[in-house]
């Protein structure tokens, strides 16, 4: 398996967009949701519009694992199966 870290660099986004994700990014520090890291991997930050039921976009931070997930090795044995393991005792 390739162990080689995998870095992708920000895609290209609006002015306003890299300062909500700037702003956001803070928040998130200062809250301890997330920490500074010195990982050699990085990828993309992606902005995604999510409307409320007012119609309104609602945008959220999500990140693109998708070159990192082409790399993982799946799990041969599935979790076994709740209902029967709950049977069983």
């Amino acid at each position: 398996m390739d162990e080689t870290p995998i870095v992708r660099k920000q895609g290209h986004c609006s002015l306003r967009e890299y300062e909500w994700i700037e702003e956001q990014v803070q928040i998130m520090l200062q809250n301890e949701v997330i920490e500074e890291s010195s990982s050699p991997y990085a990828f993309n930050v992606v902005v995604i519009g999510k409307k409320d039921r007012a119609e309104e976009g609602m945008d959220r931070l999500c990140i693109n694992y998708a070159p990192f997930n082409k790399r993982i090795i799946p799990d041969r044995y599935p979790l076994p199966n709740i209902n029967k393991m709950l049977s069983s005792f």
